[in-house]
């Protein structure tokens, strides 16, 4: 389900039950917002959407499920709620859902890698150098990045963490 699907379903809500059968009143949605109204309380609340849905894909990127819990950190004090939108409009909450459904696809790797220097410098590779590859086998040294960075790639498309066998740098952050 793209952002412009998901608008479209949230725009026909008119009242929604959370987990616990709380209800909740949908007033209107106006420039990406949800504005609301808990039935048990009265009190009025809004919902960001793009944030939601952008923290549902975050979530199910990470392999974690879309639940309370996950989505407090991002929606704090209308989780339960955001959580009763996404079931009325079916939205998927599980990683498993979210790949079958192509709802995510696995992303590509961001992380710069950086190698051993002669003055010896952190490496990139957890369990080897590249420039100790290079100098082993007389290649340069780009056809090796291209390799480790290709790596990297298939390990996020296969959903291994390449943190387990890479580290990554920051150029801006880390300096280099």
């Amino acid at each position: 389900m793209d952002y412009s699907e998901f608008i479209a379903k949230v725009k026909e809500l008119k009242t929604i039950k959370s987990v616990s059968g709380k209800e909740y009143r949908i007033d209107m949605v106006s420039n990406d917002v949800l504005y609301g109204v808990r039935g048990s309380t009265g009190r009025e609340f809004d919902i960001p959407l793009k944030l939601l849905y952008n923290t549902c894909i975050s979530i199910l990127r990470r392999g974690d499920t879309v639940n309370t819990i996950t989505l407090k950190n991002n929606l704090d004090r209308v989780q339960s709620p955001a959580l009763a939108v996404l079931n009325a409009i079916g939205f998927t909450l599980t990683p498993a859902e979210a790949l079958e459904k192509g709802i995510v696809t696995p992303k590509k790797s961001k992380a710069q890698i950086f190698f051993d220097t002669p003055d010896g410098m952190c490496n990139g590779i957890s369990y080897w150098t590249a420039s100790h590859i290079c100098i082993t086998f007389k290649i340069p040294m780009p056809s090796v990045c291209d390799a480790c960075r290709n790596a990297m790639q298939l390990c996020d498309e296969n959903g291994i963490n390449p943190s387990e066998y890479f580290l990554a740098f920051d150029n801006d952050k880390d300096g280099m």
